[in-house]
């Protein structure tokens, strides 16, 4: 009988004993994980702070970075607007004569071209010199004329190039090249007339100056004087076995 008790007691301790252990690894496990979970709540909340942290500082959410692209916009708005307004300042503006225009025909005083009878010598003799800042006036029927011609083509390069006139086969040939003689105090008839910028080599000097090789380097810089910055003369390089 005592044995009987003894053993329902033992069962009791023991069954207390299981229980007591079962509630303290259910309350452990319940701390443990809510430290867990705690942990990884702050963590989270560490970095969603530095993502949008970061996002703010580099992202385009960024304020400051809102404005520089507002600022660049407005920036290429403003000089587009400028370049538009200039394009229509040269489109509704006066047109100029370009410079080298004003420079070949100072000398006659021609403020532009006219369309011209073929009776107006005068008129004529401006829009020849108006079509190229380098003329060359000369007679076909004249040996000299063509010799000279010749030589000045053979001796020296120009650009733009020389605008040949031929006396004998333009139209009122003889009484345009009557007016320039006039106008120039012109004896000789038979040397060809150089015009640069709309002046006039004296003639006799020119013919001078091509037959004497040692004069063409001076030849060379008086030209370059008149041609200034619009005409380019250059002296050709003749081979020496020729």
């Amino acid at each position: 009988m005592y044995r009987g008790k003894a053993a329902v007691l033992q069962g009791a301790k023991t069954n207390r004993n299981i229980f007591l252990a079962i509630l303290l690894v259910t309350i452990f496990g319940w701390v443990l994980m809510d430290n867990i979970y705690t942990d990884t709540d702050v963590k989270s909340t560490r970095e969603d702070i530095n993502l949008f942290t970061n996002f703010g500082r580099h992202g385009a959410m960024s304020i400051d970075n809102y404005r520089s692209e507002d600022d660049r916009i407005g920036k290429n708005l403003r000089v587009e607007k400028e370049i538009k307004d200039i394009r229509e300042k040269i489109r509704s503006g006066p047109s100029k004569k370009p410079q080298q225009n004003k420079d070949m025909v100072q000398n006659i005083n021609v403020a532009k071209r006219l369309p011209c009878d073929t009776d107006q010598v005068e008129c004529n003799f401006k829009e020849i010199l108006y079509n190229s800042p380098v003329v060359l006036l000369t007679h076909s029927s004249e040996d000299e004329s063509t010799h000279i011609q010749g030589k000045l083509h053979a001796t020296f390069e120009t650009y733009p190039q020389v605008l040949v006139v031929d006396m004998d086969k333009t139209p009122q040939g003889k009484n345009l090249f009557s007016y320039v003689k006039s106008l120039y105090k012109i004896k000789d008839s038979t040397i060809p007339l150089l015009f640069i910028n709309g002046q006039m080599i004296p003639p006799a000097r020119l013919q001078e100056d091509l037959q004497d090789q040692t004069k063409h380097s001076d030849l060379l810089k008086r030209l370059t004087e008149l041609g200034k910055d619009n005409v380019i003369i250059k002296k050709k390089v003749i081979p020496s076995n020729v």
